[in-house]
C-alpha cells in the first residue's frame, strides 16, 4: 500500500510540474516531462509485473528518491521563470533567433556524404576487428566491443552516428528511400557496438525531434505498436550477439531473450533498491559525476580515458541470474555523489537543461533544438541510468555547434 501511495504522489507531482512548464513555455517537451513520464511507465510496469515474473519488488526508497529528486530537478524551471527576469531569457534567445530552417538539398546532401563516410569506415573497422578476434563467434565479447568502437579514432567516428541518426530520423519520409537506407546502415553500425544506450538515444532523439517540430503529439495506435515492435526487435538483435543459448531451441532462445528484455526494463528501478538493501556505499565517488571534463582533459593530454561504468553489481531476480550495475538517473547521482553533492548537482544540471530547452523553444534555432533533443534523449532513459558523466555528452555538442 505504501508503494501505491507513493506512486500516486509521484503522478500528481509530475502532472503539476508538466502543466506548469507547458503553461509558462508553451510545449510539453520540458526536461521534467521527458525524464518523468518514461520513469512512471517503467515504475508502473515493475510494480505490476516484476514479482510475478520472478524479479524482486520495487523499493519504497526509490519512490521516495524520485519524488524528492524530481522536485529538485524541477527547480531549474522555477529558476528561469521566477528568479531570472523573462526579458533576460528572451534577450539571450534573440542571439540565436532565426526561423526554423527548411532542410535544404545542400545540407541534406552534405550530411548524407558524412554519414556514408562514417558507415563505410565503421564497416571496415568491424571487418578488421572480426578478423582480429577470429570471426563472428566472439563479436559479442566485451573486448570485441571495446576494439570496435570503445575508444580511439573509431570511437569518435562512431559517435558521429548519433547526431546523424537524430537528423535523418527526424526528416525521413516514406518515399525518401536513400535516407531510409542511410538510417538502416547507421543503425547497423550502432548495433555492432552492442551498447543499447548508444542505439536507443539517437532513435529516441529522432522521434522527439519530429514531435518537437510539429509541436503536438499526433501518434496513432498503429504507430505506437510499430514503435514498440521495432524497439523490441532492436533489443533482441543487440542481445543476440552476447547471450549464449546453445542448449535452447528457437522458442527457448526467444523466451530467454525476452527475459533479458524484462531484466533490462527493470534493471534501474530494481537495482537501486537492492543497492540500498545490501548496504552498498553511498557518496564515495563524486568525481564520477564530472568525468566528461576529466576525460576530455585526459584525451587532450594523451592520458587514458577513464571508465564510468559502476562497479557495484546487484541481482534483481530471485534466482540471482540478472546481474545489473545501473541504478536510475537519481540513484546513480546519489550513489556517486551522496546527498549533499547530489542535490547541488541535480540543481545545476536542471538549470543548464532548462536553459537549453527554453532557448531552443523561444529561438527555434534548428541546431539548438537538436542540441536540446540530444540531451533530452538521455533523460528519456533516466529510468535505466544516468548518462551525462560520459564523454560524448561533452564531445558531440561541439559537432552540433559547428554544424
Amino acid at each position: 500500500m505504501l508503494n501505491l501511495a507513493l506512486l500516486f504522489v509521484l503522478i500528481v507531482e509530475v502532472t503539476f510540474f508538466t502543466y506548469f512548464d507547458k503553461k509558462i513555455y508553451g510545449n510539453y517537451f520540458s526536461p521534467i516531462a521527458i525524464l518523468s513520464f518514461p520513469l512512471l511507465i517503467i515504475l508502473s510496469l515493475a510494480m505490476s509485473f516484476s514479482v510475478s515474473l520472478g524479479f524482486k519488488p520495487v523499493s519504497s526508497s526509490l519512490l521516495f528518491l524520485c519524488i524528492i529528486g524530481l522536485f529538485f530537478f524541477w527547480c531549474g524551471s522555477l529558476f528561469w521563470s521566477v528568479v531570472i527576469p523573462s526579458k533576460v531569457l528572451y534577450g539571450i534567445a534573440s542571439k540565436f533567433q532565426k526561423p526554423q530552417i527548411q532542410i535544404s538539398f545542400k545540407l541534406k546532401t552534405i550530411l548524407q556524404i558524412i554519414a556514408w563516410l562514417v558507415i563505410i569506415f565503421m564497416l571496415y573497422v568491424f571487418i578488421q576487428t572480426m578478423r582480429g578476434y577470429g570471426g563472428y563467434a566472439l563479436s559479442g565479447s566485451d573486448d570485441f566491443t571495446r576494439a570496435y568502437g570503445g575508444g580511439g579514432l573509431q570511437g569518435h567516428i562512431l559517435g558521429l552516428a548519433i547526431p546523424l541518426l537524430i537528423f535523418f530520423i527526424s526528416i525521413a519520409k516514406k518515399r525518401d528511400y536513400f535516407t531510409l537506407v542511410t538510417i538502416i546502415f547507421l543503425v547497423i553500425i550502432s548495433l555492432f557496438y552492442r551498447v543499447k544506450t548508444w542505439l536507443f538515444i539517437p532513435i529516441i532523439g529522432g522521434v522527439l525531434l519530429r514531435l518537437f517540430n510539429e509541436r503536438k503529439f499526433r501518434l496513432k495506435p498503429i504507430q505506437i505498436i510499430a514503435a514498440i515492435v521495432v524497439v523490441v526487435l532492436l533489443f533482441l538483435l543487440t542481445y543476440s550477439f552476447s547471450v549464449k543459448a546453445d542448449n535452447y531451441d528457437f522458442f527457448g532462445k526467444i523466451l530467454l531473450l525476452l527475459k533479458h528484455l524484462m531484466g533490462y526494463l527493470f534493471a534501474g528501478v530494481l537495482g537501486f533498491g537492492e543497492h540500498i538493501k545490501e548496504g552498498l556505499p553511498i557518496g564515495d565517488n563524486p568525481k564520477a559525476l564530472f568525468m566528461p571534463f576529466i576525460n576530455f582533459y585526459n584525451y587532450l593530454t594523451g592520458h587514458e580515458v577513464a571508465n564510468v561504468v559502476s562497479s557495484y553489481h546487484v541481482f534483481i531476480d530471485r534466482r540471482s541470474l540478472e546481474d545489473v550495475n545501473v541504478k536510475t538517473f537519481f540513484g546513480t547521482i546519489l550513489i556517486n555523489g551522496g546527498y549533499f553533492i547530489g542535490v547541488f548537482y541535480v540543481l545545476a544540471l536542471s538549470i543548464v537543461l532548462y536553459f537549453i530547452w527554453i532557448v531552443a523553444s523561444i529561438s527555434k534555432n534548428y541546431w539548438f533544438v537538436i542540441l536540446y533533443i540530444f540531451y533530452a534523449s538521455a533523460l528519456a532513459l533516466g529510468w535505466f541510468d544516468f548518462y551525462y558523466n560520459q564523454l560524448p555528452f561533452l564531445e558531440l555538442p561541439i559537432y552540433m555547434i559547428l554544424l
